[in-house]
């Protein structure tokens, strides 16, 4: 016959329990700090409005900060359609660059410049995110871009269409 189990046995579960839980956290930690992580947002730095109120001569700000522990080397920056098309742009003078532990950058992109490339590639065509990508091929992509542009997009199309 089984006897009923006692407080020992439930000290010694309670233990294993929090061993199990203890080394699963410090597993994933250790994973986690062996990955490249780079957060990447983007924002309007400046711009002028026209007569007719719509912004041009803007300049869009990409966004790099190294939340991990191993360096990344950015290699490109640009923006992305919504058809998934790269477009990269031109940062000679800020990339590539090396960001460290806790280290960021900021690439100003002229978006006038932008446009008039994507226009002779799709005319239709209009971005939604940006990325950064580094010498290993790994894209590191803002979820979308500021508002701003999304409503100059809508006022060209009304006026041009």
């Amino acid at each position: 016959m089984e006897s009923a189990p006692t407080v020992l046995d439930y000290i010694t579960l309670g233990i294993a329990i929090w061993g199990a839980v203890l080394s699963t956290i410090l597993a994933v930690r250790n994973i986690q700090k062996d990955k490249r992580q780079v957060s990447v947002t983007c924002r309007l730095l400046e711009q002028t409005l026209s007569q007719d109120g719509i912004p041009h001569n803007m300049n869009v700000g990409i966004k790099a900060v190294n939340t991990g522990h191993r360096d990344v080397k950015l290699e490109y920056a640009g923006l992305i359609t919504k058809s998934k098309k790269y477009f990269v742009a031109n940062t000679h003078q800020v990339l590539p660059a090396t960001l460290g532990d806790g280290a960021s950058i900021t690439i100003c992109i002229k978006l006038d410049d932008a446009e008039k490339q994507l226009r002779v590639i799709s005319p239709s065509e209009i971005y939604v995110s940006a990325y950064l990508k580094d010498v290993e091929g790994v894209f590191y992509k803002t979820s979308h871009l500021p508002d701003v542009m999304v409503h100059r997009k809508m006022a060209k199309k009304s006026r041009l269409g």
